[in-house]
């Protein structure tokens, strides 16, 4: 008989390279890289020993590179089709608004179930999994800001800052969120019109090499029309705030407020903590 102490410490995860399934793990669903260090097969041969897991939890995934055609096949079926990881959240709704602007594919749309809410996707081999948040009855008072129109708010808002900031830099999913007569004031400057925000965007995003923006924190009021978000944005220097392009990293935060018209985003105020880029491009030369 098993002691007390005995637990469930790591499940094997088989995938195709390491670090595509490090940056799915770590930066789209925000688990830790607990270990990444050099190992060996049982016959002598180089591998690494790579284990994430959810911030907080005790058990971890460890992801096992296919190692021959066996192996290799198994890759993406390892349930044979079958939901095989069950990753439970505290706030349902941000997570899974969070996880479609990032990009992550849900088969399922969420469904109230006796245990809770529930939503399946894949990771990025293919393996099924259900994202598991409380039951709706059972949620905190908080939020309720986030049902029903808040909800798709934050979706759009999210949506937003995924797909124009993030890897692929997709400028004509302005087109297809924001109103034609889109609005944005950020450092005192009013930006009027969706076409010339669309171009004020493409110039940025030329001096500011892979943008990339992480959303920290997201809510909505209860009628949807105001959505809030705090975020983190990391990019190269290709000549921001007039400085000579260099490639060096830079990083700033900031926060933005949205109108909502129907199902598109209509007028922005953003503030943003450009200082702080700015101070270290030219203190850290």
């Amino acid at each position: 008989m098993l002691g007390l102490g005995a637990h469930l410490h790591l499940v094997a995860l088989v995938v195709r390279e390491y670090q595509p399934a490090i940056d799915f793990f770590v930066k789209v669903l925000h688990f830790e890289l607990v270990e990444d260090v050099p190992s060996l097969t049982n016959d002598g041969r180089p591998k690494r020993w790579v284990v994430v897991r959810p911030a907080g939890a005790a058990t971890g995934i460890l992801l096992a590179r296919a190692d021959g055609d066996r192996q290799r096949e198994v890759v993406g079926h390892q349930f044979a089709g079958r939901v095989g990881f069950f990753l439970r959240v505290g706030d349902f709704d941000a997570s899974h608004a969070r996880m479609l602007a990032a990009g992550v594919e849900f088969v399922s749309p969420p469904r109230a179930e006796a245990y809770g809410q529930v939503a399946v996707f894949l990771d990025l081999e293919g393996n099924r999994w259900d994202l598991l948040g409380p039951r709706q009855d059972l949620r905190p008072g908080l939020n309720d800001s986030a049902s029903g129109s808040g909800e798709r708010s934050i979706a759009l808002a999210l949506s937003f800052l995924g797909r124009v900031w993030g890897p692929t830099h997709d400028l004509d999913a302005i087109d297809e969120l924001m109103t034609e007569d889109y609005r944005i004031t950020s450092g005192g400057t009013v930006i009027a019109g969706r076409a010339a925000f669309k171009q004020w965007v493409r110039q940025f995003q030329a001096l500011y090499g892979d943008a990339r923006t992480e959303p920290l924190e997201a809510f909505a009021n209860p009628a949807g029309d105001r959505v809030v978000v705090r975020w983190a944005n990391t990019g190269t220097n290709n000549g921001i705030f007039g400085l000579s392009p260099d490639g060096r990293p830079v990083g700033f935060t900031g926060i933005a407020v949205w109108r909502v018209a129907g199902d598109r985003l209509a007028e922005c105020w953003v503030e943003r903590a450009a200082f702080e880029a700015y101070r270290n491009l030219t203190t850290n030369p």
